[in-house]
């Protein structure tokens, strides 16, 4: 009877060296893990060890060294203007960009007028308005349709149609500038968070990150800048690694 209470006690003890290993390596790795950089640290440490460093630039950056005044060429409806160098990490391809970044954004006052935004698809199924039905969000007041709704137009393209010329006024560091342009047609989208649409004054529908759209034709320009960005270095630098760590 002892030596088989013997032999029982040697097997449940191997049994608990079986369990125990994994679960001390497991919580030894995880551990581990918690202590090792994330990918996140070492570009953030990578940034504050190389404040004035990059290894991409634009073409209005490149050979200068970040603060600098630069120029985008074009008109401010293109993009262009006067500007300085500043850093963007790209961190998706692992990247710090010069780019020269507008002193100001040109202001443009579009005067779009209010008009039907269209609902999606699958609102106008869920909802199944009757034809003609008049629809609105009672959040935004924005009146709503399941049918085509028809373009409108800023006031730069009053009158006009897709690729007709047009000339937009703009206000730069103060100043009113007009820049030539061409009248395209765009999708004036609008995200809503919460879209509330009432079929009475008792029921109706909420729905959650919905959009609304409209065509619109805008008077932009016919070309953006082209920031054509290139592997490039800060001048009198010889080298610098690619990689954070």
């Amino acid at each position: 009877m002892a030596k088989l209470q013997s032999e029982i006690m040697k097997l449940g003890l191997m049994m608990c060296r079986c369990w125990i290993m994994p679960l001390m390596l497991l919580f030894a790795s995880s551990a581990m893990a918690d202590l090792l950089p994330t990918y996140k640290t070492l570009l953030e440490e990578r940034v504050r060890r190389n404040p004035d460093r990059y290894d991409h630039a634009d073409a209005f950056c490149r050979g200068k060294n970040l603060n600098d005044p630069c120029v985008i060429a074009g008109t401010a409806l293109e993009g262009g203007g006067d500007g300085k160098c500043r850093r963007r990490l790209d961190g998706w391809r692992n990247r710090f960009i010069a780019e020269c970044e507008l002193l100001s954004l040109p202001q443009i006052d579009r005067k779009l007028p209010e008009s039907t935004y269209e609902l999606s698809t699958r609102v106008c199924e869920d909802f199944k308005p009757k034809p003609g039905e008049p629809l609105k969000d009672e959040i935004s007041g924005k009146s709503l349709s399941c049918e085509t709704v028809p373009m409108v137009s800023d006031r730069f393209c009053v009158d006009r149609k897709p690729g007709d010329a047009c000339t937009a006024q703009l206000i730069v560091n103060g100043n009113v500038v007009e820049n030539a342009g061409v009248c395209q047609l765009q999708t004036d989208s609008i995200w809503r968070d919460q879209l509330k649409i009432m079929r009475d004054e008792r029921h109706g529908f909420v729905y959650y990150r919905e959009e609304i759209s409209r065509p619109s034709l805008l008077c932009l320009a016919k070309s953006r800048v082209d920031q054509d960005i290139r592997p490039s270095r800060p001048p009198g630098l010889l080298d610098w690694f690619h990689w954070p760590w």
